[in-house]
């Protein structure tokens, strides 16, 4: 539970306090301006400002190293096939069996831009979910028109992550007193059996729960509660925090000494 999003967005500080609709807005206008980012130091720039305040909003450390951990893997092999399979200038030759792999120096700049890119868009989404908790990002969404289906099927996934989890954490233990991660061979075993497990659990649940909304009245929609109007001090914040962000990108963009 204290690596979950909500664990943290449920605390009081001055990020929690901001009005969901204004980080949101905020947070993708951001992730606009590092996607879109030709050089790694704006994306630098901004996943540095986001973690310190996510640091600042009382989230310890340990929660961004995991978050960041979990998507650090598949951006290094994004960012080596990126550095393999573009660009003229060789840096150096690498033989895998009858497969040649050449970096070149193209590649290379290529794949640091890219990284800058995934970890200055991660930062700012591991800002947004664990300074704001998932009803008040769901409220945000129908605000900005986002379809009501998609909002009930997130809010409907949401609560379903913390069923399986609490099921995976029995099995889990369950099946590590039997010894069933005592050796290599049977650790995949049990990680096969935990899988099966969770998974018909996940159907059985779909249908326990189809069942329960029909007998609770159940019309084809959940109602949900109308967000207030945004207050005159968040427009101004968000208008703020856009005019530094982009600003900031120009000033990047537009210094000689800043190119790559």
């Amino acid at each position: 539970m204290e690596l979950s999003s909500d664990f943290y967005a449920q605390q009081s500080s001055w990020a929690q306090r901001i009005d969901a609709r204004v980080k949101l807005l905020s947070v993708m206008s951001a992730i606009v301006a590092v996607v879109s980012a030709q050089t790694p130091l704006f994306p630098l720039v901004i996943m540095t400002a986001a973690c310190g305040m996510t640091i600042s909003a009382g989230v310890p450390l340990r929660y961004i190293v995991v978050r960041f951990g979990a998507s650090a893997a598949t951006a290094a092999i994004v960012a080596l096939v990126h550095a393999v399979t573009t660009g003229v200038t060789p840096l150096a030759t690498f033989s895998i069996g009858p497969v040649v792999l050449r970096v070149t120096h193209e590649g290379v700049c290529g794949s640091v831009v890219l990284l800058s890119r995934i970890f200055g868009a991660i930062s700012l989404i591991i800002f947004l979910g664990a300074t704001t908790s998932a009803p008040l990002l769901f409220r945000a969404l129908r605000w900005l028109r986002v379809p009501a289906e998609w909002v009930e099927i997130a809010g409907m996934m949401y609560r379903s992550i913390f069923l399986f989890f609490e099921a995976a954490s029995d099995i889990l233990v369950s099946q590590r007193v039997r010894l069933g991660y005592a050796t290599w061979r049977s650790s995949i075993r049990s990680l096969a059996g935990l899988s099966g497990a969770i998974l018909i659990r996940s159907l059985d649940q779909a249908v326990r729960t189809a069942e329960s909304m029909k007998i609770r009245g159940y019309t084809g929609q959940i109602a949900s509660v109308t967000a207030p109007p945004v207050q005159l001090s968040g427009v101004g914040m968000m208008i703020t925090v856009n005019a530094i962000v982009w600003g900031l990108w120009l000033f990047v963009h537009r210094t000689a000494v800043f190119s790559w």
